[in-house]
């Protein structure tokens, strides 16, 4: 076999996420201006150009690579940018990236990015491996010099000081060099597999032009972009050397080109105590004090030999005062761990979109199977319930044989049977052919075990944002997953009956055994679900209110929700005052007349009216005042 090594180059500035392997070999750039020692290999020993980093770019780690490493092929990629060696094509941009949101175990799998057989017999049948070609034509320009020269941050006169630095030591070249600068299509990113024979010829050519032209670019008071000038000529060199060598005879391979829009270090949860129950939340700052009396309801009714892993996913929005206040719930169960975790990079490419009352929030459910990659089994649980039963009864009913286990959801099957288009929309978005399938995604477990046997994340993810689905992440589980999951006892999820409507509706249009396990469900439910926009922290008449209020009352957060409460009611006053004050000017704006003679001469008759009928200073007059005041909103008003 032969000794390959694809040099990774990674910024000293960003932590992103390692491909370590046999071949692929992670090198910090400009690593002699590291304040600390680092984890991987830097290009800042032996013979090194380390500090030229600023201006050279990644090309300091391909020169390191050329001056102290020996291997039969060298390559080059980028902490964000890798080969792909998939099965076959994937489609890509208009700047022929394959796009992809982060270096998952999932992604890496797909790209074949740790299979060293693989990428040997790719390797080797080739004297030369680039990535896809990118035609300047596709966006606008004329050919690559004009690709080049019009960039913001570079220059027309840098291609001139690289003609001059090639005639005046490899005039052989030149010819390339023009064709190629004049022609449509060049190999970007400075991304290759070479040979090292031709890799040899590479750097030497490469670096004895690159080293002319920094005599000549004084880039002394250059911003940033415009420092990395000579490292963008020596990107566009790659093609110029490419071109020269097919001239003469050599083997050339073209692989896809994989971007990775968040390449950031993946964050997975270690499993530290495998006898626990592992429960995950999606949370946010709005929902902390939800979130703390879920959490407290759980600790109170799980059995004492019952052990909680708690995992609470968010966007850096919840703070570390609110982290703190949902840890003071350990002091109430000792076997018990509960851990936060910032996803906001990770979703940050991820188009999810909220509806109504539903937070994004919970699309971060369809990432647990990369989060959790050391669990075979967790649990999933809404932030607005309450858990009445020891959650260890509900764990133990994972299922080994589908991928979800969860409730059918009433609430949804009822809806099925009232409306026309949400059957359309069961059968031909969801595709779902039998609606009592259809699982309430609020108290679900994930069998993480089959889903990595069975399925891929990123085939989720982009099954996710493939339709515009009605209830987001719910209908996206139930569709991606139907005919995988297996269905509990609905008193694991009894959802509320949301403004005194829902009850009513399930009993009026569900089939008659959804109804017989409703109802019963609600007689002793283990989880009461606040689902729907009903919420007793906002409604304290609301079903299953009381129960609520019994667990808040006397905790760190009741105070939190009561002042959450009134400031909903004083929004919900101030809408209606505005809705009110619009209804009555625009009665006024009809009725009044137009001509501000009119105006004036009914305005006159109005004063006169109140003055004979409600004296200033009698009771009539302050009556009037007080429901001008309520139909026309204004502070002050003015009789005279």
């Amino acid at each position: 076999m032969s000794n390959i090594k694809i040099f990774v180059s990674h910024r000293i500035d960003y932590e992103a996420e390692l491909i370590d392997n046999d071949i692929f070999v992670p090198v910090n750039c400009g690593a002699v201006y590291l304040d600390q020692p680092a984890n991987i290999a830097g290009d800042n020993t032996g013979e090194n150009i380390s500090e030229r980093r600023n201006s050279f770019c990644e090309f300091t780690v391909q020169y390191w690579a050329w001056k102290n490493v020996q291997a039969d092929y060298y390559g080059i990629c980028h902490y964000r940018r890798y080969f792909s060696f998939a099965d076959g094509p994937v489609p890509q941009d208009i700047y022929t990236n394959v796009l992809e949101s982060t270096i998952s175990p999932e992604a890496r799998q797909k790209y074949h990015l740790d299979d060293m057989d693989r990428i040997q017999s790719v390797v080797n049948a080739y004297d030369i491996t680039v990535t896809t070609p990118f035609d300047v034509t596709a966006v606008g320009y004329k050919d690559v010099a004009a690709q080049y020269s019009l960039q913001s941050f570079l220059e027309e006169r840098d291609l001139g000081l690289m003609e001059a630095a090639i005639k005046k030591f490899c005039p052989d070249y030149l010819e390339t060099f023009h064709t190629t600068m004049t022609g449509k299509i060049f190999y970007p990113c400075n991304m290759w597999i070479m040979k090292k024979e031709i890799f040899q010829e590479f750097c030497s050519w490469l670096y004895q032009l690159m080293f002319e032209v920094e005599k000549y670019l004084d880039l002394s008071e250059a911003n940033v972009d415009r420092r990395r000038a000579i490292g963008h000529l020596a990107e566009r060199m790659l093609t110029v050397f490419v071109n020269y060598k097919l001239k003469q005879g050599i083997r050339l391979n073209v692989l896809q080109r994989v971007l990775f829009q968040s390449p950031q270090k993946l964050q997975t949860i270690h499993r530290e105590h495998p006898d626990y129950v592992p429960v995950v939340f999606a949370s946010n700052d709005v929902f902390v004090p939800y979130l703390y009396l879920t959490i407290k309801s759980m600790f109170m009714y799980a059995a004492p030999e019952t052990g909680l892993d708690i995992i609470i996913l968010h966007r850096d929005m919840i703070d570390k005062h609110d982290q703190e206040m949902i840890g003071t719930l350990l002091q109430e169960k000792q076997n018990a761990s509960i851990r936060f975790y910032d996803l906001s990079e990770e979703v940050k490419h991820l188009n999810f979109v909220s509806h109504f009352h539903i937070s994004v929030d919970t699309f971060y459910r369809l990432l647990i199977p990369r989060i959790c990659h050391e669990y075979d089994k967790v649990l999933y649980i809404d932030c607005d319930l309450l858990v009445f039963d020891d959650i260890s009864k509900l764990y133990a009913q994972v299922s080994d044989d589908h991928v979800l286990t969860g409730t059918r959801d009433a609430d949804y099957i009822s809806q099925y049977y009232q409306d026309e288009m949400m059957q359309v929309y069961t059968h031909d978005v969801i595709g779902l052919e039998k609606v009592v399938n259809y699982m309430q995604a609020g108290v679900m477990a994930f069998n993480l075990r089959r889903f990595r046997e069975e399925y891929d994340l990123q085939d989720l993810l982009d099954f996710a944002l493939s339709k515009n689905f009605k209830y987001m992440d719910q209908d996206i589980l139930n569709a991606f997953f139907k005919g995988d999951i297996h269905y509990v006892s609905m008193d694991w999820n009894v959802m509320m009956d949301a403004f005194q409507i829902r009850k009513d509706n399930i009993c009026k249009y569900a089939p008659a055994h959804i109804v017989d396990q409703y109802l019963q469900a609600r007689k002793h439910p283990r989880i009461i679900h606040y689902a729907g926009g009903d919420k007793p922290w906002f409604n304290p008449t609301a079903d299953y209110a009381d129960e609520f209020w019994v667990v808040a009352r006397g905790t760190i957060v009741y105070e939190r929700i009561i002042k959450a409460m009134v400031e909903q009611r004083v929004q919900e006053a101030a809408a209606f005052l505005d809705r009110r004050h619009s209804l009555v000017q625009k009665l006024m704006d009809k009725v009044l007349p137009q001509e501000e003679e009119r105006r004036k001469a009914l305005k006159d008759k109005l004063n006169k009216w109140v003055s004979s009928f409600a004296p200033q200073g009698s009771n009539r007059r302050e009556v009037l005042k007080k429901y001008y005041h309520m139909l026309k909103g204004d502070r002050e008003v003015n009789w005279n």
